[in-house]
């Protein structure tokens, strides 16, 4: 995105990442606290078991893989009403290069939030370390707990799973019928 765009640009989801010795837990929690009214949801977890991958190192020679990256905060935010991502930065009082957009290329901004929600822990991310629910504060809606919410992500993710697995079969059966000439037992039984 070019950063004049960026500027202006008015969402509902941001994603603020920034190693900890430039925002502390004290100022997340107090620039939480004075846009409470703003702010709908959040979720906020340190990660300091981060290690560089092969990609990475191979993107940047001074990033070894295999090493520790340096103790990196990720917070998400959804908010009521949208804002810019200079108005996010200044919340927080950090530059606004540390506020970002999704990445998840999921249709709403409530499921966007939700995949980044599961970053957190690396839920969605199986090659990276795998954080423990209990190490992310979080005020989500309805006051359900992060353990809840990822409960509830990873159910819908097994179900959106076996809804493609079941339509690839079904897609299979009726293609077998119609273009092979079989009946649907026999279908079945290929």
């Amino acid at each position: 995105m070019a950063e004049k765009a960026k500027k202006t640009e008015r969402r509902k989801v941001f994603e603020i990442q920034t190693q900890t010795e430039f925002l502390t837990e004290e100022q997340i929690t107090n620039s939480l606290d004075e846009h409470a009214q703003q702010i709908e949801q959040y979720a906020y977890i340190k990660h300091d078991k981060d290690a560089y991958s092969a990609e990475e190192s191979k993107n940047n020679p001074s990033h070894i893989e295999g090493t520790l990256k340096k103790p990196h905060w990720h917070l998400m935010i959804i908010i009521n009403n949208a804002r810019t991502f200079k108005d996010v930065a200044g919340w927080f009082n950090i530059p606004e290069s540390y506020v970002q957009q999704s990445k998840s290329t999921a249709r709403t901004d409530k499921l966007r939030f939700e995949d980044m929600l599961a970053y957190l822990v690396h839920a969605n991310a199986k090659d990276k370390y795998q954080y423990m629910p209990n190490e992310v504060t979080c005020k989500l809606a309805n006051g359900e707990s992060y353990g809840q919410f990822l409960e509830r992500y990873i159910n819908r993710k097994d179900k959106e799973a076996m809804n493609i697995g079941t339509s690839k079969k079904l897609n299979n059966l009726l293609h077998a019928v119609e273009f092979d000439g079989l009946s649907i037992d026999e279908a079945r039984k290929e």
